[in-house]
């Protein structure tokens, strides 16, 4: 008992009889008790003690695009898709290593024949203005998505998807066919029935639900919108844990997006500590920003960069052998090594590497050429009628009597520092085997609204995010060549729009393959793109952030797939109160 103890006078009356040598050892050997018992208890303290992440910090990061629509039914730019993200869920949420788990839903069952999946949703399921979720706004998501008047870029999945209410918290879809990849469709974002219902379609793209005020079910929720004055664009959004989302109240108290026109104004930022974190970063900045304050993350990308022919707006690309030189003349390998550093992977054609076993599929001959092919470009073109310009040192060829057509092109681009650099490679690639190169640079706004839109391009160098479903129909059927459709290079081939409907149905691996290597090959002897590289996505994110899952395959919004599960801050508590 702690009265039984010595006390310090006590002590000093004991050790009066010691002799010098004695005294020595006695405090020797008691100042190791105490050491020794002190340690013993706080290693017996330290057992029973773990680390718990807690609430706190804020992520501030930068993004290279302008945000219009807070919406899953209407996002097509980065910026869209990062917010809907965040604010909004859906029944399932994909994981990082390519599987589903449940979010709004608490189950779901298909039918043996693969026709029917039915979800029940979970009862806790609320929106962020306290109202519940229920299967009304699930189908009313769906017909919204569906409405050709809101030219969704969702509309094509849910094309010949019947949805059926069986109660407030049980809906099922019905199916034509059986969809592999159909529970893909269960991650689209769902809107508030009571919020939407009674804006028209033709007046969705304007209401502020889109930008300032929106209400979703997902991990985070809008508090704050910046604007700038004379633009009207939005500076920055802030972000904060939605405390009743059905996985869990996020732990980073604020995530704060910024917003900037290009990439060097978003590195400006980064350098200038406006912005702790962005991602899709440019290579050549990675060895001048990393520090010991920031990390790398690193992942494959389920993105093709490729050179898409608009044989509609030019003559001159109308002509496969043209299309062919141009192809062959692209240095891949060239753009990996001096753009990417490193960070990429050379394409064949239009299924991104690493997404299913490429080794099983035959690749495009056509594409398929080393990265140094100028005299083989110049021998195609030769062969195809075309000749030098001494004069001009251009590539003519008489298309009548009286008239010649030079080999001029378009090349069009969007103003984000790797892809620039890129189509300068190109543009020179071209220019040696004798074609006129007219580089047109344009903000991304500015590029979909008033290019990618009314498809006015001859040769656009663009991107294309195929996903964790290997969403080849939305870039490649013929349905899909207007607006809001993404086949960007205006392709039409009846027997590529069959086999994409029969790889949508597929769910044998080996069948698939199959598939794939006729799909390919079709597209390798049309040539309706030039493949170039697949990049890798790069991440940079505070040292201080854990928790971060990614994973390929994912698109660059997939970094918040675990969003909730992010912390900064932690303490220790012991076992019994975790």
């Amino acid at each position: 008992m702690l009265q039984d103890l010595p006390t310090k006078g006590e002590l000093k009356t004991a050790t009066k009889t010691f002799s010098k040598l004695e005294r020595f050892f006695f405090w020797v050997f008691l100042f190791l008790f105490i050491g020794t018992t002190s340690y013993v208890l706080w290693d017996i303290n330290e057992s029973f003690m773990v680390i718990k992440p807690v609430k706190g910090g804020e992520l501030i990061e930068g993004i290279s695009d302008i945000p219009r629509f807070i919406n899953p039914l209407l996002a097509t730019g980065e910026a869209d898709r990062d917010l809907s993200a965040l604010v909004y869920s859906g029944l399932l949420r994909p994981t990082e290593n390519g599987n589903y788990i449940n979010d709004l839903s608490e189950k779901y069952e298909i039918s043996t024949d693969g026709l029917e999946y039915t979800f029940t949703i979970k009862k806790d399921a609320i929106w962020q203005d306290g109202e519940p979720v229920t299967s009304d706004d699930i189908e009313f998501t769906i017909q919204k998505a569906r409405d050709p008047v809101l030219r969704s870029p969702k509309r094509a999945i849910w094309e010949g998807v019947t949805v059926t209410k069986i109660s407030d918290k049980e809906i099922k879809f019905t199916l034509k066919q059986p969809f592999q990849s159909f529970l893909e469709n269960a991650t689209m974002g769902i809107l508030p029935k009571h919020k939407w219902k009674n804006v028209d379609s033709d007046k969705f793209v304007h209401n502020d639900l889109n930008i300032s005020k929106p209400i979703g079910t997902g991990p985070y929720k809008f508090k704050k919108i910046s604007k700038d004055i004379s633009s009207g664009n939005p500076n920055y959004i802030e972000l904060v844990p939605f405390k009743d989302y059905v996985l869990g109240e996020p732990k980073i108290s604020k995530i704060t997006l910024k917003f900037y026109s290009n990439q060097e104004n978003l590195y400006t930022a980064y350098k200038n500590g406006e912005i702790n974190s962005m991602n899709a970063v440019s290579p050549k900045i990675i060895e001048e920003i990393q520090s010991n304050s920031n990390q790398m993350v690193e992942s494959n990308l389920p993105r093709i960069l490729a050179v898409f022919y608009n044989q509609n707006q030019s003559k001159v690309l109308a002509n496969k052998n043209v299309r062919l030189a141009l192809d062959t003349a692209i240095n891949r390998q060239n753009i990996i090594d001096k753009i990417l550093l490193g960070y990429g992977t050379e394409t064949t054609g239009p299924i991104p590497p690493g997404a299913i076993d490429l080794r099983k599929i035959n690749t495009n001959e056509a594409n398929s050429t080393s990265t140094e092919n100028t005299e083989e470009a110049k021998q195609i073109l030769a062969k195809d009628g075309w000749k030098l310009n001494e004069k001009t040192q251009l590539l003519e060829k008489k298309i009548s009597s009286k008239e010649k057509m030079t080999l001029e092109v378009g090349l069009t681009t969007i103003d984000f520092t790797e892809l620039k650099a890129a189509a300068e490679i190109i543009k020179s690639d071209w220019e040696k085997i004798g074609v006129k190169v007219n580089l047109q640079i344009f903000e991304k706004g500015d590029l979909d609204r008033n290019v990618i839109e009314p498809r006015k391009y001859d040769a656009l160098f663009f991107g294309e995010i195929v996903g964790r479903d290997l969403d080849l129909f939305s870039f490649w059927h013929s349905s899909q060549r207007k607006n809001p459709g993404v086949n960007i290079a205006m392709y039409a081939n009846a027997k590529v729009d069959k086999i994409l409907e029969s790889l949508k149905a597929e769910r044998d691996s080996a069948k698939k393959i199959k598939l794939l290597q006729e799909f390919q090959s079709e597209i390798g002897k049309d040539i309706p793109a030039s493949f170039v590289y697949s990049p890798h996505f790069l991440y940079i994110v505070p040292q201080e952030i854990k928790g971060v899952k990614i994973l390929p395959p994912i698109t660059a919004s997939d970094r918040f797939l675990n969003v909730y599960d992010w912390y900064m801050k932690t303490e220790k508590v012991w076992k019994i109160f975790e």
